[in-house]
């Protein structure tokens, strides 16, 4: 396929998109292997080209088209309750928008065009029979930057990002009317100036669902986030969310 991206703001450009897949099927299950490329792109909205160059997010009237171009390859199964996924991806970002500042002055931060080599794997398992499915993912990025202007030495959106994270989950039915589900996440995340309390954090979260016997039509939710009390702050600077507890019926 192809797709034609164009701007009165900026130059026009196709975007290919391409793919391959060979699948299999089975009494036992099924499979799929594939190859996908994809190139994207976006022009720098409004805030970026006209707020002035200085100050918390400084602008920059030069910045011009971001584009990426993407290659993934993967493979996908379903056997007799198990499903499992892989995938290993590579994208070169171009001119790619980024707010970055010197470490030793966080809060002047500036708009700056980025090249970047983004690379990632991430892996899913999921075995589940009549009331009961387990859960287990996991998953790598990398990222290699070479800032185009010497603004500072330090990102705030694009490199702020979890370099692995683990996933686990479990979850049952009981009644055929209460379903329970347990879920857990750790994750890294490179070092980051504004971000306090550490680098590392691991969530567990806790959601019920119970269908009315007498009344099947209503329906009632809980959900707990954050049982850990975890105070990682994915948005450096910013405090984390906390515990939350959330109840809805419907």
């Amino acid at each position: 396929g192809m797709g034609v991206d164009t701007s009165n703001e900026d130059e026009t450009i196709g975007t290919p998109q391409a793919g391959l897949a060979w699948t299999g099927l089975s009494r036992e299950g099924q499979w799929k292997v594939y190859g996908e490329y994809a190139k994207t792109s976006q022009v720098p909205g409004y805030t970026v080209l006209n707020s002035g160059t200085s100050g918390l997010f400084g602008g920059n009237p030069d910045l011009g088209r971001e584009t990426a171009d993407t290659i993934e390859i993967g493979f996908q199964t379903q056997l007799n309750g198990l499903t499992l996924q892989v995938a290993a991806f590579q994208r070169q970002d171009e001119d790619l928008v980024d707010w970055v500042y010197d470490s030793e002055t966080p809060t002047a931060r500036q708009a700056s065009p980025v090249d970047m080599d983004v690379t990632g794997i991430e892996g899913w398992l999921r075995w589940e029979s009549e009331a009961t499915a387990v859960e287990f993912g996991y998953a790598y990025l990398d990222k290699d930057a070479e800032y185009l202007i010497d603004a500072g030495d330090a990102s705030f959106y694009a490199l702020n990002y979890a370099s692995t994270r683990l996933l686990g989950s479990i979850e049952h039915r009981f009644f055929e009317s209460l379903d329970l589900r347990l879920e857990g996440e750790y994750r890294e995340h490179p070092s980051n100036t504004l971000r306090s309390g550490g680098d590392e954090a691991f969530f567990l979260n806790f959601h019920a669902s119970w269908r009315v016997p007498q009344a099947e039509q209503w329906r009632l939710f809980l959900h707990l986030t954050n049982l850990t009390d975890e105070d990682f702050e994915p948005v450096p600077g910013t405090p984390g969310p906390g515990t939350e507890v959330v109840g809805s019926l419907s």
